[in-house]
């Protein structure tokens, strides 16, 4: 029997890689790099702001630990793994987005991105990315992150 889904199901559901429904979130459109070495972004990516020619801020993958986070992809049905030169949407600092952990993570703790796309708790100053909301007591539990990007002020 085939799966089907209907897309005019309108149930609320929370989801890995969504926003929490509240007011004043900070979400922006912007332009992931037509250059860049990244063929595609994938919904919790961390992003950072680069240099060059656009109507709406240029993004591009944020993957070292150097790189100043400026917010998260976020979950589109209609553009579920953005290409090179893609508008989306970014989640920045105080959206609340539901996230997956990758461990057993305390309420409260400081979390920041992993490579598989999940948060992780962390101690480096540097590296927070946000504020756990919920509590993980496992590998892919779902959490709520209050995105809080501080580690930008330990970067000068």
């Amino acid at each position: 029997m085939a799966t089907t889904i209907n897309l005019n199901n309108f149930a609320q559901q929370n989801g890995a890689r969504t926003l929490q429904q509240m007011p004043n979130q900070a979400v922006y459109n912007v332009k992931f790099n037509p250059n860049s070495s990244t063929a595609s972004l994938k919904p919790c990516d961390a992003v950072k702001l680069i240099a060059g020619a656009s109507d709406i801020p240029l993004v591009d993958y944020a993957g070292t630990a150097d790189d100043l986070v400026f917010g998260f992809v976020i979950f589109s049905h209609k553009n579920a793994n953005p290409a090179k030169g893609s508008i989306i949407e970014i989640a920045g600092d105080d959206s609340i987005m539901y996230m997956t952990a990758g461990g057993a993570i305390a309420r409260g703790e400081y979390v920041t991105a992993s490579s598989s796309q999940k948060v992780v708790k962390t101690t480096t100053a540097t590296d927070i990315m946000g504020i756990c909301i919920d509590t993980a007591s496992a590998d892919g539990d779902l959490v709520r992150v209050l995105i809080k990007n501080m580690g930008i002020a330990t970067h000068a």
